[in-house]
């Protein structure tokens, strides 16, 4: 079952560098080795809010999402596990909340080995999911969070798939088909219609910004 791939995030308490518009600022970079080395080795694959900032404007978040393997988190001591599931662990690094997506996951590994990519943060460079990776992962988050009834949440990966369809060019349908080795049947058709629907909304933000040229 899908959840917590993001929750709001602490700008002040968050320490990176500001390198896109809306990114947060401040000094986790600058802490010492230990997992921020490993962050910054390339081990882990950083997604969810933090991620997204990388990419377009948007909500600040409380927490650093990862992708990695059961194994790797032998390397990070500093993690205090708080609670473990097949496919998720949630922690705490001193004051950061981190919620870690176990590669035993196939999606997980999937979005780890085929969507990844290098971003800059500040001076370092981390390894990242890239803009497919991120909406694979908020599409395969939704149907959870629908059946959860957890509205607001699903609402606000809506949006985050709406601002990356929106600033990147995206082939959703490709993506569509990586989902349908992953999701039931029916939660992909409701994946599908809400892509379908997101993508109208960008239609209508096109039309509606000729039209308003035009006057």
């Amino acid at each position: 079952m899908v959840k917590h791939l993001t929750r709001l995030y602490d700008a002040a308490q968050a320490g990176f560098v500001r390198v896109a518009p809306g990114f947060p600022s401040g000094t986790l970079i600058e802490q010492p080795a230990g997992f921020l080395g490993i962050l910054f080795f390339g081990v882990p694959l950083l997604v969810g809010g933090v991620a997204l900032l990388s990419y377009v404007e948007s909500r600040n978040t409380q927490d650093i999402d990862l992708i990695l393997a059961r194994s790797d988190l032998d390397a990070l001591p500093e993690v205090v596990i708080n609670d473990e599931d097949k496919d998720f662990i949630q922690g705490l690094f001193d004051p950061l909340q981190i919620d870690i997506f176990l590669t035993q996951n196939k999606l997980f590994k999937e979005v780890l080995e085929q969507f990844s990519i290098d971003r800059q943060f500040g001076s370092r460079i981390i390894r990242c999911a890239t803009v497919e990776g991120l909406v694979l992962l908020k599409c395969y988050a939704l149907p959870s969070l629908y059946r959860q009834g957890q509205f607001s949440r699903a609402s606000i990966y809506e949006n985050d798939i709406l601002l990356l369809l929106l600033n990147y060019s995206v082939d959703v349908e490709s993506l569509l088909k990586i989902l349908s080795a992953h999701l039931l049947p029916s939660d992909l058709t409701e994946v599908g219609a809400i892509a379908d629907e997101i993508q109208s909304r960008i239609r209508r933000f096109s039309t509606q910004q000729r039209s308003l040229t035009d006057e």
